[in-house]
């Protein structure tokens, strides 16, 4: 055994070695778990932004990599603004969604009914409160993707909006200092306005439960202890038995129930239904919605001599047209849909 002392290069490398160790906490499958759930989840978040914005939208290529704090502010060479949430069920920890200022600023010019090209980056309160309802959707959606794709139902907190400057603020920690970070960054496309990046931040405990739910261990790699052989004695070998054939014998089986419309209406004839009349419909932007005053005109999307829609518990079931009853309006049925053009109604979503 040797007593001689390591020098401080090689004390440096031990510790650098050691710092890497730790951060090399996923696998390549692992990685590449991740990377799937990330591309599920914000496919599912790129068609409610594209429904959001009116635009072509494409959230794709992910890369997943792991750092901590310092690291991840080492990329951040321009503000950018995120949109912070906990996982309250199904899952443990956080995610951020992080876009960059000017990204976001033609999001928030777009959600208010812009050309997508503002005059300003700058991000004032109603434009931060505009992304920020962008980006709160896009994380409630790839929750509930995540839903489907775990089995389990997933829930999140409120969002909280956190601005990133650069060089950072020192009260925009979020508490990652004592976190190993896995950084999932996508290519995001909207439109022709924006092809840049989309970061998505999770502690390495979240990811490391995404892998656990998406890949679960088989039962060929769980350690069982091999119990020590133990000698038995010979067996006794006799003749195999004769199978004994015979035919099988069922019984009758009963007859079916009674399948006479209104056997058993009666139980669900108390039960109440909502009915609604939708006279039209209508899409604004957020921007024409807060101009509105007393006296503006909405225009609907029906002609005058158009019938009207009756709803029951938000189902499409016939058409009328409105009438007056005893100074109360009202609305006689012209048509009531058959349960095939019922099925076409709801597949266009109205």
């Amino acid at each position: 055994m040797s007593n001689r002392y390591l020098s401080q290069d090689e004390i440096d490398a031990i510790l650098h070695m050691g710092v890497a160790n730790e951060l090399s906490t996923l696998s390549a499958m692992e990685a590449d778990a991740i990377g799937e759930v990330g591309n599920i989840s914000m496919g599912t978040a790129a068609t409610t932004l594209s429904q959001l914005l009116g635009q072509r939208v494409s959230i794709t290529t992910p890369r997943v990599t792991v750092t901590t704090l310092a690291g991840l502010y080492a990329q951040f060479s321009v503000p950018y603004l995120a949109i912070s949430v906990n996982y309250t069920k199904g899952l443990a920890g956080y995610n951020l969604l992080v876009v960059r200022n000017d990204d976001a600023a033609v999001i928030a010019d777009l959600m208010m009914g812009g050309d997508g090209r503002p005059a300003s980056l700058e991000l004032d309160e109603m434009r931060i409160s505009a992304v920020s309802e962008v980006m709160n959707q896009m994380i409630g959606t790839a929750a509930t993707s995540m839903h489907s794709l775990f089995g389990r139902q997933v829930n999140i907190s409120p969002p909280s909006v956190v601005q990133f400057d650069h060089p950072p603020k020192p009260d925009a920690n979020l508490d990652l200092s004592e976190e190993t970070l896995v950084v999932v960054t996508f290519r995001m496309v909207i439109g022709s306005f924006v092809d840049s990046e989309l970061l998505q931040i999770m502690p390495m405990r979240s990811a490391q439960q995404m892998v656990e739910l998406l890949m679960p261990p088989s039962p060929s790699s769980a350690r069982h202890d091999v119990p020590p052989p133990v000698d038995l004695p010979s067996p006794i070998i006799s003749a195999p038995e004769v199978p004994v054939v015979q035919r099988a014998q069922f019984s009758q089986l009963p007859p079916p129930p009674s399948s006479i419309p209104g056997a058993n209406i009666d139980l669900i004839l108390d039960v109440p239904l909502h009915v609604s009349v939708v006279l039209g419909k209508c899409r604004r932007s957020i921007k024409d919605v807060i101009t509105m005053g007393i006296g503006s005109v909405v225009e609907l999307d029906r002609m005058v001599e158009d019938q009207v829609d009756i709803l029951v518990n938000g189902t499409l079931i016939a058409k009328g047209e409105i009438v007056v009853v005893n100074e109360n309006f009202g609305v006689r049925l012209t048509s009531i849909l058959s349960p095939v053009e019922r099925l076409k109604e709801l597949a266009k979503g109205k």
